[in-house]
């Protein structure tokens, strides 16, 4: 039998807790959330709390208001994504080692439609629309702290995620001022992390105290839902001014759920022994937000909208708190905090036909430099969106939606845990393209 010194397994625990957080949107970019949906809110930078533009922004930001749109309004939408994420890891007194992951393009479509029955003034609306989506897929790396084999490192990791929101959402309007919306809404969550840092792990000793230890592989992905609800108001104050807000309320998931084996080969018998059965799990939950924003029509051609967000990671099962490993070895929390988010865009009818839109976008990082190491695997070390847009009607019915942003690159920077003066750097940028299109009537 094989055995390791107490600081080998600190270090393997530490670098196991890295996998957690890659069950964020690789593309996202505020915290884990997309910084927009659809091509229209995209390219505005994610604005649209104050201001109605489509039926997939309204159905993203505020539903109230749908009240403001076309008696019929239907919009698909597809955005593919590339990032360029790595994981520099530094020994004290040693050069730095990158990784890079090998990334692939990501997919997100969304779908969104509303009614208004007749002339009355309620308005109904639904969506299919991607809020979240990512890969990582991290190459064993012999001379990085992170990547190298188990036991002394993650080895192969491959992490995914895709959440959907499912909104039934009505909005009235109570008079040519004032509306009011809400959406009931479904959210399902597709997750898949290999190997698996969050349970306790498989080791000859007990609690990983100077042994050997093992992650399990996850293999597969595993799918929850949440329900939560999502409140509106839109208030115009004049032809040229109106103002919104828009409140989301946590989604508290189900533990996400495995059927795996034991993977240490060190241990030939008892309950944990080697190739035999183990159901794992772990609890993530999602947080609330709350948007305020402003539109304001500066003249027949030109629209300018704000947003100001809030997203409240600190009290969230599995990812807000100080952040730490349990007795066990497990992941307590891999220590986000609440963070807020300002967008900015600009709407231009540059002609008859051709709206030409420009945004931007700044986010906080949820990250807390000194639990950098938990959020490994994750590109949430963005701060800046740029975005552009453009939309042509086709016909008075139709009209071609296209958008793309940039993120540039930027890095945190931290202790890597277990090991006395060594550092871990994650860093990424993101370049994405949406296209899309609408009927109206």
């Amino acid at each position: 039998m094989s055995s390791r010194s107490p600081r080998r397994t600190s270090l393997a625990v530490a670098v196991a807790i890295t996998a957690l957080m890659s069950a964020s949107p690789a593309m996202a970019g505020s915290g884990h959330l997309l910084h927009g949906v659809g091509p229209v809110n995209s390219s505005l930078g994610g604005a649209g709390t104050g201001f109605p533009t489509d039926v997939m922004s309204a159905l993203h930001a505020n539903p109230a208001l749908l009240a403001e749109l076309q008696k019929i309004e239907v919009v698909l939408s597809t955005e593919i994504f590339v990032d360029d994420l790595s994981a520099t890891t530094q020994k004290a007194g040693e050069a730095p080692h990158q990784t890079f992951s090998d990334g692939e393009p990501g997919v997100l479509p969304s779908f969104a439609a509303s009614f208004r029955p007749g002339n009355g003034k309620l308005t109904l609306g639904t969506a299919l629309l991607a809020v979240a989506g990512f890969r990582t897929n991290w190459p064993t790396d012999p001379a990085s702290l992170l990547l190298a084999p188990q036991p002394n490192g993650f080895g192969d990791l491959h992490t995914e995620l895709g959440v959907a929101k499912i909104p039934i959402s009505l909005a009235y309007k109570v008079n040519d001022k004032f509306s009011v919306g809400a959406s009931f809404i479904t959210y399902q969550s597709r997750l898949i992390i290999n190997p698996l840092p969050v349970v306790k792990p498989d080791c000859v000793s007990q609690y990983g105290s100077g042994g050997t230890c093992y992650r399990p592989a996850t293999k597969i992905m595993t799918t929850e839902y949440a329900f939560a609800v999502q409140l509106g108001v839109y208030y115009k104050l004049n032809d040229k001014l109106g103002l919104g807000a828009s409140y989301s309320s946590k989604q508290d998931y189900n533990p996400f759920k495995w059927s795996t084996t034991h993977p240490n080969p060190l241990i030939t018998s008892g309950p944990q022994a080697f190739s035999t059965r183990w159901d794992v799990e772990i609890d993530l939950d999602q947080p609330p937000s709350f948007s305020f924003g402003a539109g304001y029509r500066a003249n027949d051609k030109l629209l300018i909208g704000a947003d100001v967000k809030w997203v409240g990671y600190a009290d969230m099962t599995g990812i807000g708190g100080t952040g730490g490993i349990g007795v066990d070895g497990d992941l307590i929390s891999i220590g986000w905090r609440d963070i807020w988010i300002g967008m900015l865009g600009a709407q231009y009818q540059a002609t008859e036909k051709l709206q030409l839109r420009a945004g931007f976008n700044f986010s906080q990082t949820p990250i807390r430099e000194e639990v950098t190491l938990n959020s490994g695997g994750t590109p949430a070390v963005f701060e800046q969106h740029y975005t552009l847009g453009m939309g042509y009607t086709v016909t008075p019915n139709f009209r071609l939606e296209l958008a793309g942003y940039y993120t540039p690159e930027n890095s945190v920077t931290g202790p890597f845990t277990g090991v006395p003066g060594a550092t871990v750097t994650y860093t990424n940028s993101i370049l994405s393209g949406l296209f899309g299109f609408s009927f109206r009537f």
